[in-house]
């Protein structure tokens, strides 16, 4: 009878079709549980080391074939009227049984409550549990807990940094609150490889974590969270989410309790400290769009197609690291990943306490950010204000004596030119010594010699806990989110005479990576610390030296991260069969070629010297396998006319990527293409709000006009979406049309497709074959 009350509700609330839609899938479900072979025993979820087995009355947990739960393994013990209800005497009903989730509904025995329990494997060894409730009547539990009840073999409980042993014997029960708040609680054997973190991801309401000792005929650890006077619902309420992580060894647990201590150490000295430096990545907008700047290759104002684009901004993020590691008090802000406008992020200033401020600029949002820098030296005017940044416009003297509100400038790379400026302001030296900046003394504008490139070993791992992560979106193929953008190594033994980074902040064709253990424990604790769920590695080039690469992969697998999925952004013609087959085992999901052109001669010309014909072969090798593609063409370069741009637009279709990028070449002042064609005058403008290689050309191209690049663009795109949409096909416009009426109703989805109809009757014939 509550099946079918919940079926005329489906049907009186959402409509008949919805009702009969969840009809037909709840027979479907109960259909599977019944012809499931082998009885409830043999119903369990499995990623690497950990497996989960329902046992009938709860679950048990192995972690590497060891047992490191207790009688039920899961419980929510809820409290009421001075009668204690635990759902481990309840009836435990499977519901979903999928590769990486299971859940189950329990009926309390003699409480009017059903609890659904889910859980999803995730990350390396990771178990997320949400929890959600249904009341037959509202119902108020004084105390309820959620309870993981672990093996007596672990001898130490740990909260935060903090790690204690439990009583040495069972004396009986002995229980630990943790009032304040925390980020986890956990337990761990004496024993490597079995110890594991509890989180709370969210709360429906405050809660407490604990940890517990059980009775000595029970024998068990217990610790979960717990809740005071909760009020459960007529409704469905998701009660909490919870993050148990498990570590087959101890080395990123106790990267987790270091990187907690020296957080919980930090902050409260931050707020105090009167000579705290500020890094910011300023706000950007124009036109009611937001830009890209710090952790961009290619600053620029979005379009409406980017949709939630957002790189990282490394430089800022690991200089922060580094100064923090070192003990200063430092701090981040990035305007443009909080969404900020200039008015609020002068209100967020207001409260903030800094002797030091510190940005970067690039070339297309230079005017806007000295307009900034100037009204802040006017807000703040004992402040220090360094500027830093892909941008050559402030590489010399005269950028000092046009801008006195600008105190010292870094040039090139510049995170350990920030910490010995940090340490001469701090000792009251003279800051003479300090290699790649410019600055004001008693003679004049002084420019020091340039930095060495440093070894990026010594570099800790970026700031991350004060940003905005989830906002830093990059997601080539369609990587799960949320995702975290990594860095393997810095610079490109190439010589592409556009691109600004290598030229501009690493001074030439260098290259540098780090150890590849360190690479691998940062994307481990990535994902089980900070929960992300892939990688992208935002290297210039990152598949340099075959060796290294192959010992990655074998890395990789070797600590089970092979689940991970990952992207990278890397040069075709370095690839071969054995490599991608690797990456492929080893977790990669996508990659970025940069391709460019569809013309040898013009690759050649602009310094890249790709093998194309290597190129295509291995970028069809790459999907082939199974590996998602995005691919980069740029329009301009030297050579270019009408028919390299279609052979181009041609190539881009012909090689069917999952996603693309078109644009037109920048030529950003320092790089190698700026200083050509300049000294051939044809350099149009030196508005350099335009030189964003989005909507305008700033150079006299060859062969073509203007216009004519800038319509090549569109063109392109043009055709990329009409690829799409005949690939698509009709099954796909269909689909479509049924998402926009779920999304808007009948009126909108007829108006979309009102609006396709006319593309295909009349406007697309206006390019289609064009240019």
């Amino acid at each position: 009878m509550p099946k079918l009350s919940k079926l005329f509700l489906y049907i009186k609330e959402r409509g008949f079709r919805y009702a009969f839609y969840k009809a037909l899938k709840y027979i479907l479900w109960r259909a599977a549980v019944i012809f499931q072979k082998g009885g409830p025993y043999q119903v369990f979820l499995q990623r690497n080391d950990l497996k989960i087995v329902f046992n009938g009355q709860g679950l048990d947990i192995f972690l590497k074939n060891k047992k490191v739960s207790e009688h039920n393994g899961v419980d929510l013990s809820v409290s009421t009227f001075g009668l204690l209800h635990n759902a481990s005497s309840g009836k435990w009903t499977l519901g979903r049984c999928e590769k990486e989730i299971i859940s189950f509904k329990v009926y309390y025995d003699k409480l009017p409550l059903e609890i659904e329990l889910v859980f999803r494997a995730s990350g390396k060894n990771k178990l997320l549990i949400d929890v959600y409730s249904r009341a037959e009547e509202e119902l108020i539990g004084d105390e309820v807990k959620l309870i993981i009840i672990a093996a007596s073999f672990y001898k130490e409980w740990l909260c935060d940094e903090k790690h204690n042993p439990f009583p040495s014997a069972f004396p009986g029960r002995w229980q630990l609150l943790f009032e304040d708040k925390v980020a986890f609680v956990g337990l761990k054997d004496k024993k490597p490889g079995a110890s594991f973190l509890l989180r709370a991801k969210s709360v429906y309401a405050d809660c407490t974590f604990f940890v517990e000792n059980c009775s000595k005929e029970l024998a068990a650890r217990m610790l979960g969270i717990k809740f005071k006077d909760f009020l459960f619902d007529k409704e469905r309420t998701h009660i909490c989410s919870l993050d148990l992580t498990f570590f087959t060894e101890d080395k990123i647990l106790d990267f987790i309790m270091e990187h907690l201590r020296r957080k919980n150490n930090f902050y409260p000295r931050l707020e105090q400290d009167k000579d705290k430096i500020l890094l910011a990545n300023l706000p950007w907008e124009k036109f009611g769009r937001s830009g890209v700047r710090a952790g961009s290759r290619w600053p620029h104002i979005k379009d409406y197609s980017e949709g939630n684009y957002l790189p990282f901004p490394f430089f800022l993020s690991y200089a922060t690291a580094l100064l923090k590691k070192e003990g200063f008090a430092a701090k981040m802000i990035d305007a443009i990943a909080l969404g900020l406008d200039e008015k609020r992020f002068f209100g967020l200033l207001s409260q903030e306490k800094f002797k030091y401020f510190v940005v970067e600029t690039s070339v297309p949002s230079f005017n806007f950010d000295i307009k900034i820098l100037a009204k802040i030296k006017e807000i703040f005017p004992e402040v220090v204000v360094i500027i830093s940044g892909a941008n050559t416009l402030i590489y010399n003297k005269e950028f000092l004596l046009e801008n006195s509100f600008i105190d010292v400038v870094m040039y090139g790379e510049y995170e350990m030119t920030l910490l010995e400026l940090a340490q001469s302001f701090l000792k009251g030296r003279d800051i003479s010594s300090v290699k790649g900046i410019i600055y004001r003394d008693s003679s004049g504008i002084v420019k020091t010699s340039l930095r060495p490139l440093l070894d990026i070993d010594i570099l800790p791992w970026p700031e991350r806990d004060s940003l905005p992560m989830d906002k830093y979106w990059d997601l080539p193929g369609n990587i799960p989110h949320p995702s975290v953008q990594m860095l393997a190594s810095r610079g490109c033994p190439f010589g592409c005479k556009f691109c600004l980074w290598p030229q501009i902040m690493y001074g030439g064709s260098s290259y540098r990576f780090r150890d590849i253990v360190d690479v691998v424990d940062e994307m481990e604790f990535m994902v089980e610390y900070y929960g992300f769920k892939s990688i992208y590695f935002d290297d210039d080039t990152f598949n340099i030296g075959k060796e290294r690469i192959l010992k990655l992969c074998n890395l990789l697998i070797e600590r089970k991260l092979d689940c991970i999925p990952w992207a990278c952004m890397a040069r075709a013609d370095l690839m071969d069969e054995e490599i991608l087959i690797n990456m492929k085992k080893a977790g990669l999901w996508a990659v970025k070629y940069g391709v460019e052109s569809a013309s040898q001669e013009i690759l050649d010309r602009s310094g890249k010297n790709l093998d194309l014909k290597k190129a295509i072969s291995m970028i069809k090798f790459t999907k082939k396998i199974g590996i998602r593609t995005h691919l980069t063409f740029t329009f301009g370069m030297e050579g270019e006319t009408k028919k390299t741009i279609k052979q181009t637009v041609k190539l881009a279709l012909s090689l069917n990527p999952d996603s693309v990028q078109f644009s037109i070449i920048t030529p950003f002042p320092g790089t190698i293409l700026f200083e050509e064609l300049d000294k051939k005058k044809r350099i149009i403008t030196k508005d350099w709000s335009l030189y964003d290689g989005q909507y305008s050309c700033v150079f006299k191209p060859d062969n073509l006009t203007t216009e004519e690049l800038e319509e090549a663009k569109n063109y392109a795109y043009r055709l990329w979406a009409d690829s799409q949409r005949r690939k698509r096909g009709l099954r796909g416009d269909i689909t479509r049309f049924i998402s926009y009426w779920d999304r808007g109703g009948l009126g909108y989805a007829l108006r979309k497709a009102n609006s396709y109809f006319r593309y295909l009757l009349g406007e697309r014939s206006k390019f289609i074959g064009r240019i």
